[in-house]
């Protein structure tokens, strides 16, 4: 009896040879390390005529995503990412203190426009809590400002206290982000977030209200 085989799709492994790519380009350029490039240029072609073949049914995480694919001949269902719901009890606003950024500490999830905007703003309480290849020069950032901290690598339980302390959530994500959980996170503890108009992201946060949706520019983040 075959089994039906059901994909999600929460990035565009399928559409690129890079995952974060969502213009389909069958060579990978995002990955620093040759070698990642070359594994990921190469197995594009393998995902794209032995794996996609087989799959009865496609969900995407956002309508973005949704429509990126449908565009290459793959059609999917939307259904957008969800959270477990947050303890009750929030903080009340005059409890709570600055921005707060989740998330990989990487080039393309805007990290340098958070730095830029403690910097910019050194009234402003900026705490940034994750891992990635920027952790270095966000710790030496941190190091360097009085008003930005590193919380460094968080479980969500962390994760969940930070955002609840925080008066707004940024996500100045430089790529088309296919949905973030941080915000749907940030929203559970009702923390508004302001990110960047990129991908699904920004459906997460305007179909709701959930905060701000900017151009992708430090000065308009700041």
């Amino acid at each position: 009896v075959k089994l039906p085989v059901v994909q999600t799709l929460h990035d565009y492994e399928f559409l690129a040879a890079s995952y974060r790519d969502h213009r389909g380009r069958r060579i990978d350029r995002d990955e620093t390390k040759l070698s990642f490039r070359a594994l990921n240029t190469a197995s594009y072609v393998l995902r794209r005529r032995l794996h996609v073949p087989k799959v009865d049914a496609w969900i995407a995480n956002s309508r973005y995503v949704a429509a990126r694919y449908e565009a290459r001949g793959i059609a999917s269902t939307v259904l957008p990412s969800f959270v477990e719901p947050a303890p009750q009890g929030r903080p009340g606003f005059s409890d709570r203190r600055g921005a707060v950024f989740v998330g990989r500490l990487s080039v393309e999830k805007g990290v340098r426009d958070v730095l830029e905007l403690a910097q910019s703003f050194p009234s402003v309480e900026v705490s940034v809590a994750g891992h990635g290849p920027l952790e270095a020069e966000v710790a030496a950032a941190a190091a360097r400002l009085a008003n930005l901290e590193f919380a460094g690598s968080l479980d969500r339980p962390g994760v969940l206290r930070l955002l609840e302390g925080a008066r707004v959530c940024v996500m100045p994500s430089r790529w088309q982000e296919p949905g973030g959980i941080a915000a749907l996170e940030a929203m559970s503890v009702g923390t508004p977030v302001i990110a960047y108009a990129s991908g699904g992201l920004a459906e997460y946060v305007g179909d709701i209200g959930g905060g701000r949706v900017i151009e992708p520019d430090a000065v308009a983040l700041a």
